[in-house]
């Protein structure tokens, strides 16, 4: 931006708020328009007496959300006890609903795996105050019996029940809870979605299981709970950890992995898989790329080392994360980064190794297939750049002072201006 283009912004700006002080001081002369100088022709709409219906007068959102919205169908729980979906599941409770089917090849162990972790950070209030249920919209193949090995390799505790029941009853179910597509009649199109509520208070909510564990378990048992407890002592927002820039390979991470596994020593919940510390240097880069595209095919090949695996960890298939090639190397070269890290974290690497590892370019980096390190001239750093900035010369704008400098004034002469026209009108 050059400094004539800053000049009449000036002037802009200079202009409308003489032209708003003259608007205001014209409306503060006029009189008053009277009702009785109003044109013969002036019509004005009678305003309608409303009234609140009497059918609405302390109508809750139990009510509303109540047996008459519910099904009360029968389903099976993973232990063989006929429970009823309002009556027994949701009547009175804060509860989570979501629909999953155990030969699903991907999505569903990941979807449970985050419920796993949730269910940890809620601990006894698990059964008490907060119930998961984990209906099958694959019944013929999901008996009670396949239901319960399924809870018991994801660790499902107290107040955690897999259910499956009739096709009908259970199509009707998801519904209701508005996670069916009419449209998607396969299993493989079912909703990822998960319906969070408090059927006494009739707060509902879509909720994604792949969001932050303790994030989810503070929305399902805080902001939802019947409120039984007190709560415990907040942290303020100044004691928030600072954010940074999530690369390709820690975001692919986050949503992929993380339910299943750490890198180091993690954030204490208990994981489905293996420690991911040192995992590129322990195996072949070819099988680990392999493994990363397509575990289920290695799997049902019986290689050994997926096999071992599938064994060593209570027989959780490493679903397939449907990568793409760029996003395997992204993925590997964010373990191999981070396990660096964890192991100087553990003193098992000295700080000269850590320091030779190739930075990752920010996420937010212009994507120009070239180092963002690189994309500065040589030996100019970013403390430089600032300097350079300060000086004269092309980076420098009106009175001295930097164009980035003088935008902000700009906008926020316009942002005063805003407020003083909205207070006059």
């Amino acid at each position: 931006m050059s400094n004539r283009i800053i000049v009449g912004l000036f002037a802009s700006l200079s202009m409308a708020l003489a032209s708003a002080n003259a608007s205001a001081q014209q409306a503060n002369t006029e009189p008053a328009p009277n009702a009785a100088e109003a044109p013969a022709d002036f019509h004005q709409e009678p305003q309608p007496n409303i009234k609140l219906s009497p059918v609405a007068e302390g109508v809750l959102g139990s009510d509303v959300w109540g047996a008459n919205y519910w099904p009360d169908c029968e389903l099976t729980t993973h232990e063989g006890k006929k429970v009823r979906f309002f009556s027994d599941m949701l009547k009175d409770k804060v509860v989570v609903l979501n629909f999953i089917y155990t030969s699903c090849p991907d999505a569903c162990p990941l979807e449970t795996a985050k419920l796993a972790e949730v269910a940890e950070v809620l601990g006894d209030q698990m059964g008490q105050d907060v119930f998961f249920y984990s209906i099958s919209i694959d019944p013929q193949t999901d008996t009670p019996q396949v239901l319960a090995d399924y809870a018991k390799r994801f660790r499902a505790g107290k107040g955690w029940q897999f259910l499956t029941g009739s096709a009908e009853d259970i199509k009707l179910i998801r519904l209701k809870c508005g996670l069916m597509d009419l449209s998607g009649q396969q299993r493989s199109d079912h909703s990822l979605d998960m319906l969070v509520g408090n059927q006494k208070t009739g707060r509902w909510m879509k909720q994604s299981a792949f969001e932050n564990p303790y994030m989810l378990a503070t929305v399902i048992g805080d902001w939802l709970h019947n409120y039984k407890r007190p709560r415990g002592e907040r942290q303020g927002y100044e004691d928030a950890p600072a954010l940074h820039n999530l690369t390709k390979g820690e975001s692919l991470f986050r949503t992929r992995c993380s339910a299943c596994h750490v890198i180091g020593k993690g954030d204490g919940l208990t994981r489905q898989g293996p420690n991911l510390m040192g995992v590129v240097e322990r195996r072949d880069r070819k099988w680990l790329e392999r493994w990363l595209r397509e575990p289920d095919v290695m799997l049902a090949e019986k290689d050994p080392i997926a096999t071992q695996l599938f064994e060593a960890f209570n027989k959780v298939a490493m679903p397939n994360l449907r990568l793409n090639d760029a996003e395997i190397v992204h993925l590997i070269d964010f373990m191999k980064t981070q396990s660096r890290i964890a192991e100087m974290e553990e003193g098992s690497v000295d700080m000269q190794s850590a320091l030779k590892l190739k930075p990752v370019a920010s996420c937010c980096a212009k994507k120009s297939g070239e180092d963002p390190a690189a994309q500065k001239p040589a030996g100019e750093t970013e403390s430089s750049a600032s300097i350079a900035e300060s000086k004269g010369g092309s980076r420098s704008g009106l009175f001295g002072l930097s164009t980035t400098s003088m935008v902000s004034i700009g906008l926020g002469l316009i942002g005063l201006l805003t407020a003083a026209l909205r207070r006059r009108n």
